[in-house]
């Protein structure tokens, strides 16, 4: 379910694998603020969920570059 104070963004990620979609989908799910997390390997894409008033998207950025990604 996707609160008031919730965002949605779809980002373009280089993930390449399942594998891929399943570390960035585990990693944003356990953040504070993050309400879901859409992947979608085909395109390269994931969608995120999340509330304005705990995380913003650059913080949601930051995260995926540190796990070795690039984010578009």
């Amino acid at each position: 379910m996707i609160k008031m104070n919730s965002k949605k963004t779809t980002l373009k990620i280089n993930m390449h694998c399942e594998g891929c979609s399943v570390r960035i989908s585990n990693t944003l799910s356990g953040i504070k603020g993050i309400l879901g997390v859409y992947p979608d390997l085909n395109n390269h894409k994931i969608t995120i969920s999340y509330d304005e008033r705990t995380i913003d998207l650059e913080k949601i950025k930051e995260t995926i570059r540190g796990m070795g990604y690039m984010v578009g």
